[in-house]
């Protein structure tokens, strides 16, 4: 629970702050060098610039607008689907199974009763009858 708090309240500051700065500000380069460079401007090895603002990045609408969000989600639609329907095939089984354990049970109690009085009648003894 922490970890979805956590992410909750990075996506409501990410919401904040995106609300706070304006969208029109331009986007720039940060080479791996640690190089800003500004657009329009040509990229000198020699010269490094300094970052001169605040940026951000819209990720929503990077992961909204990716081609492979809507065919990912897709194949996600389809996978949860295959295994709902896996799912409703095993409590089918399971419930077979269960009612093939009750009709076991059940003759598993006659035959118990069965099996006692055929004791019974054994152990008793018959008449002597006179021929």
């Amino acid at each position: 629970m922490k970890k979805l708090s956590g992410f909750l309240k990075a996506v409501i500051t990410a919401g904040i702050i995106a609300q706070i700065i304006p969208a029109a500000l331009s986007a720039i380069e940060i080479p791996l060098d640690g190089a800003v460079v500004a657009p329009g401007q040509a990229k000198d090895n020699n010269v490094k610039y300094s970052a001169a603002g605040i940026a951000y990045v819209d990720i929503e609408m990077i992961f909204n607008e990716h081609p492979m969000t809507a065919r990912l989600k897709h194949e996600f639609e389809a996978t949860v689907e295959v295994k709902k329907k896996e799912l409703s095939d095993m409590e089918s089984q399971i419930n077979d199974m269960k009612n093939v354990i009750i009709s076991t049970s059940t003759q598993i109690d006659k035959l118990k009763i069965h099996v006692e009085l055929m004791k019974t009648a054994l152990n008793t003894k018959p008449l002597n009858r006179r021929e």
